[in-house]
């Protein structure tokens, strides 16, 4: 199982949308959606916790990554044992 922590947009006028995912071998790529919403807005941001069951096979190192809307994919490289 893999965990994304993270905050939905800037300010908590947003929510998550939709959350689409590609798994080709050896990889993991997750886009996390968010929308603006017409619900009182605060100054908080809204939390991200995400979960997402990963089934085998896996290679190693497995590469999870995750897309942005503005900026460079994060990455992060994770040894199979």
């Amino acid at each position: 199982m893999v965990r994304f922590l993270g905050i939905v947009g800037p300010n908590g006028c947003h929510e998550l949308s939709e959350v689409s995912s590609g798994r080709p071998p050896g990889l993991l790529e997750v886009q996390f959606q968010g929308e603006r919403t017409d619900a009182l807005c605060t100054q908080q941001p809204v939390g991200l916790d995400y979960q997402q069951v990963v089934e085998p096979p896996f290679m190693d190192p497995f590469v999870i990554r995750v897309r942005q809307p503005s900026g460079p994919p994060l990455e992060r490289s994770v040894r199979v044992q």
